[in-house]
Protein backbone atom coordinates (compact mmCIF):
# COMPACT_ATOMS: atom_id res chain seq x y z
CA UNK A 1 0.00 0.00 0.00
CA UNK A 2 2.88 2.36 0.63
CA UNK A 3 4.58 3.43 -2.59
CA UNK A 4 6.81 6.32 -1.67
CA UNK A 5 10.53 5.62 -1.48
CA UNK A 6 12.66 6.57 1.48
CA UNK A 7 13.82 10.16 1.35
CA UNK A 8 15.54 10.55 4.66
CA UNK A 9 16.22 8.93 8.01
CA UNK A 10 15.25 9.80 11.55
CA UNK A 11 16.95 7.81 14.31
CA UNK A 12 15.75 6.94 17.81
CA UNK A 13 17.83 4.57 19.90
CA UNK A 14 15.59 4.36 22.94
CA UNK A 15 13.64 1.16 23.46
CA UNK A 16 10.83 1.83 25.89
CA UNK A 17 9.78 -0.66 28.55
CA UNK A 18 6.18 -1.81 29.01
CA UNK A 19 4.25 0.57 31.24
CA UNK A 20 1.10 0.41 33.31
CA UNK A 21 0.22 -2.97 34.61
CA UNK A 22 3.28 -5.09 33.83
CA UNK A 23 2.31 -7.68 31.61
CA UNK A 24 -1.79 -5.54 22.92
CA UNK A 25 -7.96 -3.87 3.09
CA UNK A 26 -9.84 -2.36 6.34
CA UNK A 27 -10.59 -4.01 9.64
CA UNK A 28 -13.27 -6.64 9.84
CA UNK A 29 -15.27 -7.72 12.86
CA UNK A 30 -14.16 -11.04 14.21
CA UNK A 31 -10.55 -11.69 14.54
CA UNK A 32 -9.17 -15.16 15.14
CA UNK A 33 -10.36 -18.28 16.68
CA UNK A 34 -12.02 -17.39 19.91
CA UNK A 35 -11.93 -13.67 19.11
CA UNK A 36 -15.54 -13.19 20.06
CA UNK A 37 -15.52 -15.49 23.07
CA UNK A 38 -16.44 -14.11 26.44
CA UNK A 39 -15.10 -15.96 29.45
CA UNK A 40 -16.44 -14.60 32.68
CA UNK A 41 -16.06 -11.13 34.08
CA UNK A 42 -13.08 -8.98 33.25
CA UNK A 43 -10.46 -8.63 35.93
CA UNK A 44 -9.10 -5.36 37.13
CA UNK A 45 -6.28 -3.94 35.09
CA UNK A 46 -3.49 -1.70 36.20
CA UNK A 47 -4.18 2.01 36.19
CA UNK A 48 -2.87 3.89 33.23
CA UNK A 49 -0.67 6.20 35.16
CA UNK A 50 -1.06 9.89 35.83
CA UNK A 51 -2.60 12.10 33.29
CA UNK A 52 -4.82 15.09 32.81
CA UNK A 53 -8.49 14.23 32.90
CA UNK A 54 -10.10 14.37 29.49
CA UNK A 55 -13.18 16.51 29.15
CA UNK A 56 -16.57 15.31 27.95
CA UNK A 57 -17.29 13.91 24.56
CA UNK A 58 -17.59 17.17 22.73
CA UNK A 59 -17.35 20.58 24.38
CA UNK A 60 -14.21 22.12 25.78
CA UNK A 61 -10.77 21.81 24.35
CA UNK A 62 -8.85 19.10 26.06
CA UNK A 63 -11.73 16.69 25.52
CA UNK A 64 -9.61 13.79 24.42
CA UNK A 65 -6.47 15.90 24.56
CA UNK A 66 -5.04 15.36 27.99
CA UNK A 67 -1.32 15.66 28.34
CA UNK A 68 -0.55 12.30 29.85
CA UNK A 69 1.68 12.37 32.90
CA UNK A 70 2.34 16.07 32.64
CA UNK A 71 -1.18 17.17 33.49
CA UNK A 72 -3.98 18.72 31.45
CA UNK A 73 -2.73 20.02 28.14
CA UNK A 74 -3.49 23.54 27.03
CA UNK A 75 -5.26 24.53 30.23
CA UNK A 76 -4.67 28.21 29.62
CA UNK A 77 -6.26 28.24 26.19
CA UNK A 78 -9.94 28.39 27.09
CA UNK A 79 -12.91 26.76 25.42
CA UNK A 80 -12.67 25.76 21.79
CA UNK A 81 -16.19 24.60 21.00
CA UNK A 82 -17.03 21.34 19.30
CA UNK A 83 -14.60 21.62 16.42
CA UNK A 84 -11.88 23.99 17.50
CA UNK A 85 -8.62 23.95 19.40
CA UNK A 86 -7.60 25.86 22.45
CA UNK A 87 -4.22 27.49 22.53
CA UNK A 88 -1.54 25.70 24.49
CA UNK A 89 0.25 27.19 27.43
CA UNK A 90 3.75 28.55 27.18
CA UNK A 91 3.89 28.65 23.39
CA UNK A 92 3.13 24.93 22.98
CA UNK A 93 1.15 23.85 19.91
CA UNK A 94 -2.61 24.09 20.19
CA UNK A 95 -4.50 21.06 21.40
CA UNK A 96 -5.86 19.54 18.22
CA UNK A 97 -9.39 18.19 18.58
CA UNK A 98 -11.42 18.42 15.39
CA UNK A 99 -14.30 15.94 15.60
CA UNK A 100 -16.59 15.31 12.68
CA UNK A 101 -16.42 13.41 9.39
CA UNK A 102 -13.21 11.93 7.95
CA UNK A 103 -12.71 10.00 4.71
CA UNK A 104 -10.69 6.79 5.12
CA UNK A 105 -8.41 6.31 2.14
CA UNK A 106 -8.50 2.79 0.71
CA UNK A 107 -6.35 2.24 -2.37
CA UNK A 108 -4.26 5.36 -2.66
CA UNK A 109 -2.29 7.73 -0.46
CA UNK A 110 -1.81 10.15 -3.34
CA UNK A 111 -2.31 13.89 -2.93
CA UNK A 112 -4.96 14.13 -5.66
CA UNK A 113 -7.32 11.69 -3.90
CA UNK A 114 -6.61 13.21 -0.51
CA UNK A 115 -7.52 16.67 -1.77
CA UNK A 116 -10.55 15.33 -3.62
CA UNK A 117 -11.78 13.84 -0.33
CA UNK A 118 -12.01 17.25 1.34
CA UNK A 119 -15.63 17.79 0.33
CA UNK A 120 -18.14 20.00 2.21
CA UNK A 121 -18.47 18.87 5.81
CA UNK A 122 -15.32 16.70 5.75
CA UNK A 123 -12.67 17.57 8.37
CA UNK A 124 -9.87 15.38 7.04
CA UNK A 125 -8.73 11.92 6.00
CA UNK A 126 -7.40 8.72 7.46
CA UNK A 127 -4.41 7.18 5.69
CA UNK A 128 -2.80 3.80 6.41
CA UNK A 129 0.97 3.54 6.88
CA UNK A 130 2.60 0.15 7.14
CA UNK A 131 5.11 -0.17 9.97
CA UNK A 132 7.79 -1.77 7.79
CA UNK A 133 7.70 1.30 5.51
CA UNK A 134 8.08 3.64 8.48
CA UNK A 135 11.02 1.71 9.98
CA UNK A 136 12.90 -0.06 7.18
CA UNK A 137 15.70 -1.00 9.56
CA UNK A 138 15.79 -0.97 13.33
CA UNK A 139 15.77 2.53 14.84
CA UNK A 140 15.99 4.18 11.41
CA UNK A 141 12.68 5.80 10.61
CA UNK A 142 11.39 7.08 7.29
CA UNK A 143 8.36 9.27 7.96
CA UNK A 144 8.47 11.08 4.62
CA UNK A 145 5.12 9.65 3.47
CA UNK A 146 3.32 10.97 6.55
CA UNK A 147 5.01 14.35 6.26
CA UNK A 148 4.04 14.63 2.59
CA UNK A 149 0.39 13.94 3.38
CA UNK A 150 0.38 16.41 6.27
CA UNK A 151 1.86 19.08 4.03
CA UNK A 152 -0.86 18.44 1.43
CA UNK A 153 -3.61 18.83 4.04
CA UNK A 154 -2.31 21.79 6.01
CA UNK A 155 -2.92 24.52 3.37
CA UNK A 156 -6.52 23.30 3.02
CA UNK A 157 -7.13 23.21 6.79
CA UNK A 158 -7.55 19.46 6.58
CA UNK A 159 -6.48 16.98 9.26
CA UNK A 160 -4.82 13.58 9.14
CA UNK A 161 -5.52 10.47 11.17
CA UNK A 162 -2.46 8.28 10.59
CA UNK A 163 -3.36 4.59 11.05
CA UNK A 164 -0.25 2.53 11.77
CA UNK A 165 -0.51 -1.00 10.41
CA UNK A 166 0.92 -3.91 12.37
CA UNK A 167 -1.67 -6.24 10.81
CA UNK A 168 -2.34 -7.03 7.16
CA UNK A 169 -5.21 -8.72 5.34
CA UNK A 170 -3.17 -10.15 2.48
CA UNK A 171 0.14 -12.00 2.17
CA UNK A 172 2.28 -8.97 2.91
CA UNK A 173 4.26 -8.47 6.10
CA UNK A 174 3.31 -5.38 8.12
CA UNK A 175 6.38 -5.29 10.35
CA UNK A 176 10.10 -4.66 9.78
CA UNK A 177 12.27 -7.66 8.98
CA UNK A 178 13.92 -7.56 12.39
CA UNK A 179 10.50 -8.32 13.94
CA UNK A 180 9.77 -11.36 11.76
CA UNK A 181 10.01 -13.65 14.81
CA UNK A 182 7.37 -11.46 16.53
CA UNK A 183 4.91 -11.61 13.61
CA UNK A 184 2.49 -14.48 12.89
CA UNK A 185 0.00 -15.46 10.18
CA UNK A 186 -3.60 -14.43 10.80
CA UNK A 187 -6.98 -15.77 9.75
CA UNK A 188 -7.42 -13.09 7.05
CA UNK A 189 -4.47 -14.39 5.04
CA UNK A 190 -2.12 -11.71 6.31
CA UNK A 191 0.13 -11.27 9.32
CA UNK A 192 -0.14 -9.67 12.76
CA UNK A 193 2.41 -8.51 15.28
CA UNK A 194 2.48 -10.66 18.44
CA UNK A 195 1.14 -7.74 20.41
CA UNK A 196 1.59 -9.33 23.85
CA UNK A 197 5.29 -10.11 23.23
CA UNK A 198 7.58 -7.90 25.32
CA UNK A 199 10.01 -7.23 22.45
CA UNK A 200 7.18 -6.36 20.06
CA UNK A 201 5.56 -4.03 22.57
CA UNK A 202 8.80 -2.21 23.31
CA UNK A 203 9.41 -1.65 19.62
CA UNK A 204 5.85 -0.43 19.00
CA UNK A 205 6.20 1.98 21.90
CA UNK A 206 9.48 3.24 20.43
CA UNK A 207 7.74 3.84 17.10
CA UNK A 208 4.92 5.78 18.76
CA UNK A 209 7.39 7.90 20.67
CA UNK A 210 9.26 8.69 17.45
CA UNK A 211 6.03 9.59 15.64
CA UNK A 212 5.00 11.89 18.45
CA UNK A 213 8.37 13.62 18.47
CA UNK A 214 8.19 14.13 14.71
CA UNK A 215 4.58 15.22 14.26
CA UNK A 216 2.78 16.21 17.46
CA UNK A 217 3.53 19.84 16.65
CA UNK A 218 2.30 19.67 13.05
CA UNK A 219 -0.98 21.60 12.74
CA UNK A 220 -2.50 19.04 10.35
CA UNK A 221 -1.93 15.94 12.50
CA UNK A 222 -5.19 15.07 14.21
CA UNK A 223 -4.27 11.62 15.52
CA UNK A 224 -2.15 8.52 15.44
CA UNK A 225 -4.27 5.35 15.41
CA UNK A 226 -3.48 1.73 16.22
CA UNK A 227 -5.29 -1.15 14.54
CA UNK A 228 -8.20 -3.20 15.77
CA UNK A 229 -7.79 -5.35 18.87
CA UNK A 230 -8.96 -8.49 16.98
CA UNK A 231 -5.58 -9.80 15.91
CA UNK A 232 -6.74 -12.89 14.01
CA UNK A 233 -4.00 -15.20 15.30
CA UNK A 234 -5.11 -18.80 15.79
CA UNK A 235 -5.65 -20.35 19.20
CA UNK A 236 -2.80 -22.78 18.55
CA UNK A 237 -0.35 -20.01 17.71
CA UNK A 238 -1.55 -17.95 20.66
CA UNK A 239 -0.84 -20.86 23.00
CA UNK A 240 2.57 -21.54 21.43
CA UNK A 241 3.59 -17.92 21.86
CA UNK A 242 2.45 -17.52 25.44
CA UNK A 243 -0.77 -15.60 24.95
CA UNK A 244 -2.95 -14.76 27.91
CA UNK A 245 -5.74 -12.19 27.82
CA UNK A 246 -4.11 -10.50 30.82
CA UNK A 247 -0.87 -10.01 28.90
CA UNK A 248 -2.76 -8.61 25.93
CA UNK A 249 -4.88 -6.30 28.10
CA UNK A 250 -1.83 -4.88 29.86
CA UNK A 251 0.14 -4.57 26.64
CA UNK A 252 -2.66 -2.57 25.00
CA UNK A 253 -2.79 -0.27 28.01
CA UNK A 254 0.98 0.18 27.77
CA UNK A 255 0.95 1.01 24.06
CA UNK A 256 -2.00 3.39 24.32
CA UNK A 257 -0.44 5.13 27.30
CA UNK A 258 2.85 5.63 25.48
CA UNK A 259 1.04 6.80 22.34
CA UNK A 260 -1.03 9.42 24.15
CA UNK A 261 1.85 10.65 26.27
CA UNK A 262 3.86 11.05 23.06
CA UNK A 263 1.02 13.15 21.59
CA UNK A 264 0.19 15.77 24.24
CA UNK A 265 -1.31 18.09 21.62
CA UNK A 266 -2.84 15.48 19.27
CA UNK A 267 -5.18 12.53 19.62
CA UNK A 268 -4.50 8.81 20.07
CA UNK A 269 -7.11 6.59 18.40
CA UNK A 270 -7.74 3.07 19.67
CA UNK A 271 -9.48 0.72 17.25
CA UNK A 272 -11.13 -1.88 19.47
CA UNK A 273 -13.59 -4.65 18.72
CA UNK A 274 -12.69 -8.08 20.13
CA UNK A 275 -10.21 -9.31 22.71
CA UNK A 276 -9.64 -13.06 22.42
CA UNK A 277 -10.71 -15.17 25.43
CA UNK A 278 -11.73 -12.23 27.64
CA UNK A 279 -13.95 -9.69 25.90
CA UNK A 280 -14.74 -7.78 29.15
CA UNK A 281 -11.10 -6.70 29.33
CA UNK A 282 -11.88 -4.10 26.66
CA UNK A 283 -13.79 -2.17 29.32
CA UNK A 284 -10.81 -2.46 31.67
CA UNK A 285 -8.57 -0.98 29.00
CA UNK A 286 -11.00 1.87 28.32
CA UNK A 287 -11.23 2.63 32.04
CA UNK A 288 -7.45 2.69 32.33
CA UNK A 289 -6.83 5.04 29.39
CA UNK A 290 -9.86 7.33 29.71
CA UNK A 291 -8.02 9.77 32.03
CA UNK A 292 -5.41 10.22 29.31
CA UNK A 293 -8.00 11.26 26.74
CA UNK A 294 -7.55 8.34 24.34
CA UNK A 295 -10.21 8.30 21.61
CA UNK A 296 -11.99 4.92 21.58
CA UNK A 297 -13.80 3.32 18.68
CA UNK A 298 -13.54 0.69 16.04
CA UNK A 299 -14.29 -0.57 12.58
CA UNK A 300 -17.74 -1.26 11.18
CA UNK A 301 -20.95 0.70 11.68
CA UNK A 302 -23.36 -2.21 11.26
CA UNK A 303 -26.66 -1.80 13.14
CA UNK A 304 -27.64 -5.46 12.71
CA UNK A 305 -24.33 -7.25 13.25
CA UNK A 306 -25.06 -9.76 16.06
CA UNK A 307 -21.49 -9.92 17.37
CA UNK A 308 -21.02 -6.14 17.37
CA UNK A 309 -24.45 -5.45 18.89
CA UNK A 310 -23.87 -7.97 21.68
CA UNK A 311 -20.16 -7.64 22.42
CA UNK A 312 -18.87 -4.28 21.19
CA UNK A 313 -21.52 -1.59 20.83
CA UNK A 314 -22.45 -1.65 24.56
CA UNK A 315 -19.00 -0.17 25.24
CA UNK A 316 -20.01 3.00 23.40
CA UNK A 317 -22.92 3.48 25.77
CA UNK A 318 -20.79 2.61 28.78
CA UNK A 319 -18.07 5.13 27.97
CA UNK A 320 -20.14 7.94 26.44
CA UNK A 321 -18.95 11.19 27.99
CA UNK A 322 -15.92 9.50 29.59
CA UNK A 323 -13.74 9.64 26.49
CA UNK A 324 -14.26 10.73 22.87
CA UNK A 325 -15.70 8.09 20.54
CA UNK A 326 -15.31 7.21 16.85
CA UNK A 327 -16.37 4.49 14.46
CA UNK A 328 -15.65 3.68 10.83
CA UNK A 329 -18.13 2.99 8.04
CA UNK A 330 -16.14 0.40 6.15
CA UNK A 331 -17.09 -1.60 3.06
CA UNK A 332 -19.76 -3.61 4.86
CA UNK A 333 -21.54 -0.45 5.98
CA UNK A 334 -22.31 0.46 2.37
CA UNK A 335 -23.98 -2.90 1.74
CA UNK A 336 -25.60 -3.66 5.10
CA UNK A 337 -29.05 -5.22 4.69
CA UNK A 338 -31.97 -4.22 6.87
CA UNK A 339 -33.69 -7.42 7.97
CA UNK A 340 -37.13 -5.85 8.18
CA UNK A 341 -37.20 -4.75 4.54
CA UNK A 342 -34.42 -6.60 2.73
CA UNK A 343 -33.12 -3.26 1.51
CA UNK A 344 -29.73 -1.73 2.19
CA UNK A 345 -29.32 0.72 5.04
CA UNK A 346 -29.11 4.21 3.57
CA UNK A 347 -26.17 6.44 4.38
CA UNK A 348 -28.51 8.66 6.40
CA UNK A 349 -29.48 5.64 8.50
CA UNK A 350 -25.85 4.61 8.99
CA UNK A 351 -25.03 8.17 10.08
CA UNK A 352 -27.96 8.36 12.48
CA UNK A 353 -27.05 5.03 14.07
CA UNK A 354 -23.50 6.26 14.64
CA UNK A 355 -24.63 9.61 15.96
CA UNK A 356 -27.54 8.52 18.14
CA UNK A 357 -26.79 4.93 19.16
CA UNK A 358 -22.98 4.95 19.30
CA UNK A 359 -22.73 8.62 20.41
CA UNK A 360 -19.83 9.25 18.04
CA UNK A 361 -17.69 12.35 17.97
CA UNK A 362 -15.79 11.22 14.87
CA UNK A 363 -17.20 9.27 11.91
CA UNK A 364 -14.88 7.76 9.30
CA UNK A 365 -16.17 6.78 5.86
CA UNK A 366 -14.24 4.41 3.61
CA UNK A 367 -13.63 5.91 0.20
CA UNK A 368 -15.40 3.02 -1.53
CA UNK A 369 -15.81 3.99 -5.16
CA UNK A 370 -17.96 1.08 -6.39
CA UNK A 371 -21.60 0.17 -5.74
CA UNK A 372 -21.77 -3.60 -5.68
CA UNK A 373 -23.92 -5.53 -5.06
CA UNK A 374 -26.45 -3.67 -7.20
CA UNK A 375 -28.44 -1.18 -5.17
CA UNK A 376 -25.80 -0.75 -2.48
CA UNK A 377 -23.95 2.48 -1.82
CA UNK A 378 -20.51 4.05 -2.05
CA UNK A 379 -18.73 7.02 -0.53
CA UNK A 380 -20.31 9.50 -2.94
CA UNK A 381 -23.71 8.58 -1.51
CA UNK A 382 -22.45 9.57 1.94
CA UNK A 383 -21.36 13.04 0.84
CA UNK A 384 -24.83 14.70 0.97
CA UNK A 385 -25.31 13.33 4.48
CA UNK A 386 -21.90 14.62 5.53
CA UNK A 387 -22.56 18.05 4.04
CA UNK A 388 -25.94 18.31 5.77
CA UNK A 389 -24.53 17.20 9.14
CA UNK A 390 -21.01 18.63 9.43
CA UNK A 391 -21.15 18.71 13.24
CA UNK A 392 -22.71 16.28 15.68
CA UNK A 393 -22.40 15.28 19.33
Amino acid sequence: MMTRMAKGWVTLATILCIACGGEDGGEKAGGGSGAGAVAGAGGASGAAGGGGQAGGSGGTAGSGAAAGSSGTAGSSGGSAGSGGSAGGAGGAPANKYHPGHYIAMVNSNGPAEILDSLRPGVRGVQVRYRWRSLEPTKDKYDFSAIKADLDVLAPKSGYLIALIEDKTFNGEMPTPDYLSAQTLPNAAGGYTLIRWDSVAIARLQALMKALGAAFDGHPALEAIAIQESAHGISDANMATHGYTPEKYRDALIAVLTTTKQSLPHSQAFWYMNFLPQKQPYLADIATAVAPLGVVMGGPDILPESPSLVKLVYPLYNQFQGKLPLFCSAQFDSYEHVKSATGKYYTMQEIFEFGRDQLHLNYMLWNRKSWSTPAGSYNWLDALPVIAANPTFN
